[in-house]
């Protein structure tokens, strides 16, 4: 997934302990969600970007 995915979600969920239970039973600290789908997982730094980047949109963001 690409980063701009993540800025256009409706929900951001960070710094958290996520299990993506994929094949590498990766660990991510964000995770971003869009239409009550999940778009976007990684670090906080990765899906957030700058943190000015999604001033302009309504997203709600839940610190973990």
């Amino acid at each position: 997934m690409v980063r701009h995915d993540a800025l256009s979600a409706d929900l951001l969920l960070i710094n958290g302990r996520v299990l993506t239970m994929d094949v590498h039973d990766s660990v991510a600290q964000a995770v971003a969600v869009r239409d009550g789908k999940i778009v976007h997982t990684g670090a906080v730094r990765a899906s957030v970007g700058a943190p000015t980047a999604g001033a302009a949109g309504s997203c709600s963001c839940i610190h973990q």
